[in-house]
């Protein structure tokens, strides 16, 4: 086992001051400088002076030391306590807000569920318009009457644009909802008419045989048709001219929606100058 050699280098002088204070607070009681000062001994004092007065040195550190981390303490304190108090105001904020929207979404949705009960029954109500203008389509139960000319040909036995339009309004008044001839459906703007050698009905060409579906009560409305004028006509007309007549009851119909016309509307204007 080797020995270091020893550290040449002169130790700094506080050094040795400091392991001389360490020396004398560690030095059994029959050696220590304190022990000599009770014999009164001149150096003893001396040391105990010293002593004395670094222990006071430390003290004082100490409670300054102790006394300038208080106020630090109390700051870190307040600014904690600063930032609960915003903290809960921030929460209290956003509560009445979360309440508020809550409101507004419940009136939203009272508002969404009463325009969409609105809705409902402006379509319900537009829909029974539309069956009875005949400007959306309708399906039902109902009656189908089919006329013909005759088979020899004779003016007699010929159906006009007027017995058609007779045979409607008979069935309008035998409590027909909605009509169609030969697939066309009647609205309030529709006319049967006669273009050259044809009849018209919205303005498009038929031919025979015409056949005439009416939604309504396929039970009440062939006898009710029967006595109206129209159907009294055809009557006489099958039996006399041999036109042909069929009333046949229907449990389902389907009829188209109305053509859409459209109306123009002229306007005059009067331009000033030599009035022509």
């Amino acid at each position: 086992m080797s020995l270091s050699p020893p550290d040449p280098r002169p130790a700094p002088p506080h050094a040795d001051a400091s392991r001389e204070l360490l020396a004398r607070l560690t030095r059994p009681d029959d050696d220590d400088e304190y022990a000599a000062a009770d014999r009164g001994g001149p150096s003893s004092r001396v040391g105990l002076a010293t002593a004395t007065a670094a222990l006071a040195v430390l003290l004082t550190v100490a409670a300054v030391q102790t006394q300038a981390a208080q106020p630090q303490d109390e700051r870190d304190r307040e600014v904690l306590l600063e930032r609960l108090a915003r903290e809960k105001t921030e929460v209290a904020v956003l509560g009445a807000r979360a309440e508020s929207t809550a409101a507004e979404v419940e009136e939203l949705r009272a508002s969404t569920l009463e325009a969409t009960e609105t809705v409902q029954a402006l379509q319900a109500q537009l829909d029974t318009q539309g069956a009875t203008v005949g400007s959306a389509p309708v399906r039902g139960p109902g009656v189908r009457v089919v006329v013909d000319d005759s088979d020899d040909g004779a003016p007699e036995g010929t159906i006009t644009d007027s017995d058609l339009q007779q045979l409607v309004n008979g069935l309008w008044k035998a409590g027909a909802e909605a009509i169609a001839v030969n697939g066309q459906r009647l609205t309030t703007l529709s006319a049967i008419r006669t273009a050259g050698q044809a009849i018209t009905v919205n303005y498009r060409s038929l031919t025979p045989p015409y056949t005439v579906a009416a939604i309504g009560d396929p039970e009440t409305l062939p006898a009710r048709l029967l006595e109206t004028a129209a159907g009294q006509m055809f009557s006489d007309l099958s039996i006399n001219f041999g036109v042909q007549f069929e009333v046949e009851a229907a449990s389902e119909l389907g009829l188209p929606a109305g053509s859409r016309l459209e109306l123009d509307v002229a306007t005059a204007s009067t331009k000033g100058g030599d009035g022509a």
